[in-house]
């Protein structure tokens, strides 16, 4: 915020801004995109004990730890020597800390170390299948039993 403010107190005055007010937010939300939510570690986003980008294959399915989220774009520490990265449209969706399942490997950068993930796609009937096949509670099975009986 503090850069915020002093580029607004170096330009409000300036004849092409008409609504200080208006200036003042757009220079805020602009500030906004180019900020991290977390600042670079002091040695890099490097995992030294990881795999290599070179080990990775299309396709592949992967899970991991959500470790910065910047330009509608999230990392995840997936177990590569860099973190996967996917885009998405609604940042918000996501912290650091969040744990991610299913993502799966999409695109393969070697020159820049870069891994792209998505997230596996089902259909909705795949999901009602895996719903049924969850084991019922105890309070369905009764239910189900009684109706059997009748």
């Amino acid at each position: 915020r503090q850069a915020a403010v002093s580029k607004f107190l170096e330009t409000w005055q300036e004849p092409y801004v008409r609504n200080p007010t208006g200036w003042l937010i757009g220079i805020i939300k602009e500030e906004e995109k180019r900020a991290s939510a977390v600042k670079r570690p002091a040695g890099g986003w490097q995992h030294d004990s990881g795999r290599s980008v070179q080990n990775a294959k299309i396709g592949e399915t992967v899970s991991g730890t959500v470790t910065n989220i910047m330009n509608k774009r999230v990392w995840v520490s997936a177990g590569f020597v860099k973190d996967v990265t996917f885009r998405t449209d609604r940042p918000e969706r996501y912290q650091v800390g969040d744990e991610l399942q299913d993502l799966v490997v999409s695109a393969i950068n070697t020159e820049k170390d870069v891994v792209e993930v998505e997230f596996k796609r089902t259909s909705r009937r795949q999901r009602m299948a895996e719903k049924w096949a969850e084991p019922k509670r105890p309070q369905q099975q009764q239910r189900q039993r009684q109706r059997q009986q009748q």
